[in-house]
């Protein structure tokens, strides 16, 4: 318990620290460029999903909140995932093995991706993410449209930006 605590607790401090980051993750600002590895240990970037409505997730295997959000978001990803709508989810694991385990439990088979330094850290220290779960829509041009929209919010959203044509 006490190793989980601290892992978030790091995680915090040194979002902390890039405060100065906080900018690029409002409404309206273009995503930042995110290169992961999915979880079949290929690389996998944020780019590749342009075109797409993305919800953007951090989210961990030992979060309680997490994986209660991944059991509300299943439905919503369920009835849009074929219209384009994609969720593309950060682990800030640093067991990959907990990390797979908890995808596993949880049935999510949306794209899974954990950070390539193993500490789950930079991705989530550049995104300025304070907190888990912390979620970023994102339109066919991979601008922010909201911060941690709520499930209904969310499908609501997702629906309204798929019916609109993404810029050339």
């Amino acid at each position: 318990m006490y190793k989980h605590f601290f892992k978030a607790m790091v995680l915090y401090a040194l979002a902390l620290v890039t405060n100065g980051s906080a900018a690029g993750q409002k409404p309206g600002a273009p995503a930042w460029a995110v290169n992961v590895v999915n979880a079949q240990g290929q690389p996998q970037s944020l780019d590749s999903l342009k075109g797409k409505v993305v919800l953007m997730d951090f989210w961990a295997s030992w979060c309680g909140p997490c994986r209660q959000s991944n059991a509300k978001l299943k439905p919503v990803y369920e009835k849009l995932r074929a219209q384009g709508f994609e969720i593309f989810a950060i682990s800030v694991d640093t067991d990959p093995a907990a990390w797979q385990r908890a995808i596993r439990a949880d049935g999510i088979n949306w794209l899974q991706t954990i950070d390539v330094t193993n500490t789950g850290i930079p991705t989530a220290m550049r995104w300025n993410i304070r907190a888990i779960p912390t979620s970023f829509l994102l339109d066919q041009n991979g601008v922010i449209v909201e911060k941690n929209p709520a499930p209904k919010r969310l499908q609501r959203l997702v629906s309204k930006l798929l019916k609109t044509p993404p810029a050339s």
